[in-house]
C-alpha cells in the first residue's frame, strides 16, 4: 500500500518521464519551427503541458517540504529528482548503491562546474538524504578520493519515512508512554533507542566509524526529550539519584545511556569515536567529545567504567558491575524470575532434568562418588566444618564461595558424563543450565574476554537466586592449555580467557559441572579449582550387559530372544554407542513391514559397522598430566 510520500514521489516520477519526452517534442518542433513546418497552435499547446507539469511539480515539492517527518532534510527541488530517481531505480532494478556519476546523473540539468557537484552531494550527506555503503576511511568533506570513490545509498532513517513508518515519532511515543505507565525510566530510554536503532541501520557502525559523519541531529532529538522526561521525574528515583550523586550533565547523561543501552541492549561496547559520532553534530562538537570523553572524563573520575584509562583506538567504554548495580537498583523487591532471565541471556539454555540415579549403570566405586557429591550439595554440613575448624582455600571471606562447588567430570566419548549432570540436578531438585560457549567468543579483540565476564556475573546473580546446576560441555575448548608465544596476538587472547576462568572459578559461588573428553589439554592450574576430578570408564562387560538391557526394552518385538550376553562380551561399547546400535538395528527392522521384530542379525551388523568406524581411541591418555 502506497503513502502520502510514495505516492508524491511516483508522481514525480511520472512528470519527470513526461517532461524528458515534452522536452524531446519541443527540441523536434524548434526544428520544425525553424524550417516553417510547425503550427503556432501546436507551439502553445506544448508550452501550456510544460507549465501544467512544472506546477505539479512544485505542488508536490512543497507536500514534501512541509511533511513534519521531513521538515529537518531542508529539502529542495534537486533533492526530490535524486531521492525519486533512486527510489525508481531500486523499484525497477534492486539497485541500492549507487556512484557520484549516478547520483548526479539524476538531476534534472548539469551542475555549474565540478566544485558545485561535490558540494551538492556533501550536503546530501551531511542532511542525512544519503549514507555511505562502506564507511570511509577519511573525512569526506576534506579528501576528494573519499569522495570520488565512495557508493551511496538512501539513508536508512529516510527510507523508513518514505514508506510510513514515522520511526522518530514512534519513538516519541515510546518515551511519553513508558514515563506516564511509571516505568523503569533507563528502560524507556533504551526501548526508544531500540526502535531508532532497528530503524536506521547506519546507527550499528561499529567496529568502523565514517569520518565525518554526525548523527546527533536524529539521535539527540530522542535523547534530549528523554532528558526533559526524566528531570521532571520525583526525586525519590533510582536514576535520579544516580545522576544527582555523580552530577551528570546533559552530555554525561547522553554518553551514559548509549554506553548502557549498547552494553545491555546490543551487547557490544562502544569506542570513544563511535559514541562522540553518535550524540554530536559537527566537526568540532566531534573533536570536543573525544576530548573529553578520552581525557576529562567524568564517568571514568566516578569510577563508574569497567576499564580505568579509556583508549580510543579500542572499544572499551564499559559500565562497571558496580556502576550496573548503582545504576539499575536491583534492590527494588521484583520477584526473580528463571524462565524470563534465561530468555533474555545469551549464554545459557534451560534443561528439566529427568534422569535419576537408578538408571547409572557405573562401576560401584564411581557411583558411590556421584552419591557423596549428591550428599555434600543436598547438606553442606557448614556447622560441622566450622566446629573442626575447617576453611577453604579461596582468598575470600564471602561465605557463599565456601558452599559453591566446581565438579569435572571426564573420560570417554558417550560414557554418560552430561547424563550424570542430569542426574545431580534431578536429585537436588534444582534446574540445569547449559551454558552456551559458542556464544562466549568473539571474533573482535578484548571482546571474549567482556563477554566471559559478563557470563560469570549472570551466573552469579542467577546463582544467588535459586541456585542451579550449571552445565559446561566440552569444557576443554575454553579452559584449554596456556600458549608460551606471547607475540602471538591468538596465544595473548586466549591466555586472557583462561585467567579469567581461573579467577572466577576460584570464588564461584554456585554449582558448576564442567565435561570434557580431553582431560589431559585442560590448564594444569584449573585442577585446583575443581572440588570433583571425577574419571567416568568405559563401561565393563557387566554395565555393558546391563546398558543393553536397559536400551533393548521389553516394548521392542523380538527382545526376549536376543542374546544381550554375547554382545557385551564381544563389543566394548559406551552407554552412547549402544543407543546409536539400537537406533540404527530397529531402522533396519522397519523395512521388512509391520510384523517385522528385531533380530541378533541387525544388531550385529550395526555393532560390527560402529566397531569398524568409531573415532575413539582407547590408548588415549585420560586424566590429569
Amino acid at each position: 500500500m502506497h503513502t502520502d510520500l510514495i505516492q508524491c514521489l511516483e508522481e514525480y516520477s511520472s512528470i519527470k518521464q513526461r517532461n524528458t519526452a515534452h522536452c524531446e517534442e519541443s527540441s523536434v518542433d524548434k526544428r520544425s519551427e525553424d524550417l516553417g513546418l510547425l503550427p503556432n497552435h501546436g507551439k502553445t499547446a506544448n508550452l501550456t503541458i510544460g507549465k501544467s507539469n512544472h506546477c505539479i511539480q512544485n505542488s508536490l515539492l512543497r507536500k514534501l517540504i512541509r511533511h513534519k517527518e521531513l521538515k529537518a532534510y531542508c529539502l529542495e527541488s534537486n533533492d526530490l529528482s535524486v531521492i525519486s530517481g533512486i527510489y525508481q531505480q531500486t523499484r525497477e532494478n534492486y539497485d541500492l548503491d549507487y556512484s557520484v556519476r549516478d547520483i548526479l546523473g539524476f538531476l534534472p540539468s548539469p551542475q555549474a562546474n565540478l566544485k558545485a557537484g561535490f558540494d551538492y552531494l556533501i550536503s546530501l550527506v551531511d542532511r542525512g538524504i544519503l549514507s555511505f555503503s562502506f564507511p570511509p576511511d577519511h573525512d569526506f568533506h576534506t579528501n576528494l578520493a573519499s569522495l570520488l570513490q565512495g557508493q551511496y545509498r538512501l539513508n536508512g532513517l529516510l527510507w523508513n519515512i518514505l514508506l510510513g513508518k514515522k520511526p522518530l515519532k514512534c519513538c516519541v511515543a515510546i518515551l511519553n508512554k513508558g514515563y506516564k505507565d511509571s516505568a523503569d525510566p533507563l528502560e524507556v530510554v533504551c526501548d526508544a533507542l531500540s526502535h531508532l536503532f532497528n530503524h536506521y541501520p547506519e546507527l550499528r557502525q561499529e567496529p568502523r566509524v565514517a569520518e565525518g559523519v554526525y548523527y546527533g541531529k536524529v539521535v539527540n532529538r530522542i535523547l534530549d526529550i528523554a532528558l526533559d522526561k526524566i528531570s521532571s521525574l520525583p526525586s525519590d528515583n533510582s536514576l535520579g539519584r544516580f545522576i544527582t550523586a555523580h552530577k551528570l550533565n546533559p552530555f554525561w547523561q547522553k554518553s551514559l545511556y548509549m554506553i548502557y543501552f549498547h552494553q545491555t541492549r546490543l551487547n557490544v561496547e562502544l569506542s570513544i569515536l563511535a559514541l562522540a559520532t553518535l550524540i554530536t553534530e559537527n566537526k568540532s562538537d566531534l573533536q570536543q567529545a573525544v576530548k573529553s570523553v578520552a581525557r576529562k572524563n567524568l564517568l571514568q573520575h566516578e569510577g563508574l567504567l569497567e576499564y580505568p584509562e579509556p583508549s580510543i583506538y579500542r572499544n572499551d567504554l564499559s559500565l562497571s558491575d558496580a556502576a550496573l548495580t548503582e545504576l539499575t537498583d536491583t534492590s527494588t523487591g521484583k520477584v526473580f524470575n528463571l524462565a524470563t532471565t534465561i530468555s533474555d541471556s545469551a549464554y545459557f539454555s534451560m534443561i528439566k532434568p529427568r534422569q535419576i540415579m537408578d538408571q547409572l549403570i557405573l562401576p560401584a566405586h564411581t557411583l558411590e562418588s556421584i552419591k557423596a557429591i549428591v550428599a555434600r550439595l543436598t547438606n553442606p554440613r557448614k556447622d560441622e566444618l566450622v566446629q573442626w575448624g575447617l576453611m577453604g582455600a579461596s582468598l575470600t571471606d564471602d561465605v557463599s564461595v565456601q558452599q559453591g562447588c566446581i565438579i569435572l567430570l571426564h573420560g570417554e566419548p558417550g560414557t554418560g558424563k552430561t547424563f550424570i549432570a542430569g542426574v545431580i540436578a534431578n536429585e537436588l531438585n534444582r534446574s540445569l543450565l547449559m551454558i552456551n560457549a559458542n556464544n562466549i567468543r568473539d571474533m573482535y579483540y578484548g571482546s571474549t574476554e567482556k563477554r566471559a565476564r559478563a557470563m560469570f556475573k549472570e551466573m552469579r546473580q542467577i546463582a544467588a537466586e535459586v541456585n542451579p546446576v550449571f552445565l559446561l560441555n566440552e569444557g576443554d575448548q575454553l579452559i584449554h592449555k596456556r600458549g608460551n608465544d606471547l607475540e602471538r596476538s591468538a596465544d595473548v587472547t586466549e591466555n586472557a580467557i583462561q585467567s579469567i576462568f581461573l579467577e572466577e572459578m576460584e570464588s564461584f559461588p554456585g554449582i558448576l559441572i564442567v565435561t570434557s573428553n580431553l582431560a589431559q589439554n585442560l590448564d594444569p592450574a584449573m585442577s585446583r579449582r575443581f572440588h570433583y576430578k571425577l574419571e567416568i570408564p568405559a563401561p565393563d562387560a557387566a554395565c555393558r550387559l546391563k546398558l543393553w538391557q536397559i536400551h533393548l526394552p521389553e516394548s521392542i518385538p523380538g527382545t526376549p530372544e536376543l542374546d544381550l550376553e554375547s554382545l557385551a562380551q564381544e563389543f566394548p561399547f559406551t552407554g552412547g554407542q549402544i543407543s546409536l546400535v539400537v537406533l540404527n538395528a530397529c531402522h533396519e527392522a522397519f523395512t521388512r513391514g509391520h510384523q517385522a521384530k528385531l533380530c541378533m542379525n541387525d544388531l550385529y551388523k550395526y555393532a560390527r559397522l560402529e566397531l569398524g568406524s568409531s573415532f575413539e581411541s582407547k590408548s588415549r591418555a585420560v586424566g590429569f598430566r
